[in-house]
């Protein structure tokens, strides 16, 4: 985690790549809000016309990370 944390800083936090990293890093040690809001980060730096599927493979994460914390109130 350190390491994912000190590569999302050199970078200005700017990869989504390397924030998904984090994110996922996040929800491996059971912190899913902070996972999600790493995602949603990752998610708002692709371009709308990005091809490749990073944006859907950000999705299928943040939609992870929100199944797991579950619906808000419970």
């Amino acid at each position: 985690m350190v390491a994912t944390k000190r590569e999302a800083a050199a970078t200005g936090r700017k990869d989504p790549a390397i924030l998904d990293t984090l994110a996922w890093a996040w929800f491996r040690t059971s912190d899913e809000a902070a996972a999600a809001a790493t995602e949603r980060e990752a998610l708002a730096l692709v371009p709308a016309d990005a091809q490749g599927g990073l944006d859907e493979e950000l999705q299928r994460g943040l939609n992870t990370f929100l199944e797991k914390i579950g619906p808000p109130g419970t």
